[in-house]
């Protein structure tokens, strides 16, 4: 069991990121991908340097981790576990094959670089893009239709023993959208983006999260289509893919910059930049 959590942090915020050297989309693990629509792997790997170059640029410190061959899902780093204090992590395991092979990977390399870490246990299942954490360092949780809520419910009771924070599970419904960084996107201690189409009962999903005391702004299909909420903060950057003029404007009223990025390649397998990154301090992509 985790010792309780400390939220101390470095000044700077890392990431882990994982080169895109054997991705592909034909996993056909959601709706996005198709057997007829196949990665480019040159393109993929241009867009994939060009994110890190620009977090680099906003001031992150980026940490790599060797891609895997027998994953062509291991760039999604965001799912591979969660960071609950300073160097302190929950190991995940996502559904299908990924749940196999990964969580050993980003334990090893996490244990390496100091963290103590806790694994969900092998009869469970919870994906880090289905997690989010909010500007009072709570947690929201995603809860798909098919879910039967026993990883929720162990992340729940770990958050409570570990530190007292609490874990708000807000259900989706749409299966293109059936992760919570879809449907929700932090922008920095301001506001959020939010597809409430993807949320089961609209904004009253929200009603009793602390999402509410902070400007919502809301995603149009154009933009969720687009990734919009599955952007990361840093510093004063929001970083998100090629989102509309009129939610870059929205977004910058809040007091951030908006980068926007090409990552379509990556969208063919249903991710984007914050799937690609793995925050590894409790406030760093926030």
């Amino acid at each position: 069991m985790l010792c309780p959590i400390t939220m101390l942090d470095s000044p700077q915020q890392r990431f882990l990121v994982c080169p895109p050297d054997y991705f592909n989309s034909t996993f056909l693990f959601n709706p996005w991908m198709s057997f007829s629509d196949s990665v480019d792997i040159t393109r993929a790997t241009r867009q994939w340097n060009g994110m890190v170059e620009a977090m680099e640029e906003a001031g992150a410190e980026v940490e790599l981790l060797e891609p895997s061959p027998d994953s062509p899902a291991q760039v999604f780093t965001a799912d591979g576990a969660v960071i609950l204090g300073d160097h302190q992590a929950l190991i995940l395991r996502n559904d299908g094959p990924r749940g196999a092979l990964e969580p050993r990977n980003f334990a090893d390399w996490l244990r390496d670089d100091g963290f103590e870490v806790e694994s969900i246990p092998p009869n469970r299942t919870l994906d880090g893009g289905n997690t989010l954490r909010l500007h009072d360092d709570s947690f929201a949780c995603g809860l798909k239709p098919e879910a039967d809520g026993s990883g929720e419910r162990y992340f729940a009771k770990l958050l409570k023993l570990t530190g007292g924070t609490l874990l708000h599970q807000i259900r989706l419904t749409d299966r293109r959208y059936l992760h919570l960084d879809m449907a929700i996107g932090r922008v920095g201690d301001a506001g959020y983006l939010v597809f409430k189409s993807a949320l089961e009962n609209g904004l009253a999903s929200l009603e009793g999260t602390p999402i509410v005391d902070r400007e919502i702004i809301l995603v149009d299909t154009q933009d969720a289509e687009r990734f919009a909420c599955n952007g990361i903060t840093i510093g004063d950057t929001f970083m998100t893919g090629k989102i509309s003029a009129s939610l870059i404007d929205a977004i910058e009223r809040l007091g951030y910059r908006a980068v926007t990025l090409d990552l379509d390649e990556f969208h063919k397998a249903g991710g984007g930049l914050k799937c690609l990154t793995l925050p590894l301090g409790p406030h760093s992509g926030i």
